[in-house]
């Protein structure tokens, strides 16, 4: 049939595209990092300790403003370590504030999207929440007695916290690069 074959496409039929699925994940990701944050501080029975806060946080923001460069133009930030030291020493609202400097500070430092810094602090407050609910809230003095289920805990949380701050990012770049996960 010679007619069809001349005949122009339907210009009515929009070409079907792909939702995109990164706003949805890192929308997603700050929303619970958010919840998380404001149920634990509103939750928290514990007086939080604003000294420690406060140095735990001063130590976080010097730690990424000082980032070690080891593999070239990539560099490794040790804040983390303050930010777990703050889940153990300050709970949820010593998460939340030292998960805030450290956002702050790498937006000094690099001057990302508004959107990619608080997708950042939400990733680090929806780590550090494990080691709040795995260890401060479980975990009341610190002695001989209870030291290998502190230990222990305190394993899982940094494993975890690893794994779910180092996921949460790999997901988002290989949704936004279309990689795979796996390769990210």
């Amino acid at each position: 049939n010679r007619a069809a074959a001349h005949a122009a496409p339907a210009a009515s039929s929009p070409i079907a595209r792909p939702m995109p699925l990164t706003p949805i994940f890192v929308g997603g990701v700050i929303v619970l990092g958010s919840l998380i944050a404001g149920v634990g501080v509103l939750l928290d029975r514990s007086a939080s300790d604003v000294p420690a806060i406060l140095v735990v946080t001063a130590l976080a923001v010097v730690a990424e403003l000082l980032q070690v460069s080891v593999y070239g133009l990539n560099t490794v930030s040790v804040s983390v370590t303050m930010n777990f030291a703050a889940a153990l020493v300050a709970g949820m609202p010593g998460v939340a504030i030292t998960s805030a400097a450290i956002a702050i500070a790498h937006y000094v430092l690099i001057r990302p999207s508004l959107y990619q810094t608080a997708f950042n602090w939400a990733t680090h407050v929806l780590a550090g929440a494990l080691a709040v609910f795995l260890i401060h809230y479980n975990v009341d003095p610190l002695n001989t007695a209870n030291l290998l289920i502190v230990g222990g805990l305190t394993l899982i949380s940094a494993l975890g916290y690893y794994l779910i701050e180092t996921g949460l990012v790999a997901t988002a770049i290989a949704l936004e690069s279309t990689d795979k996960i796996r390769t990210t």
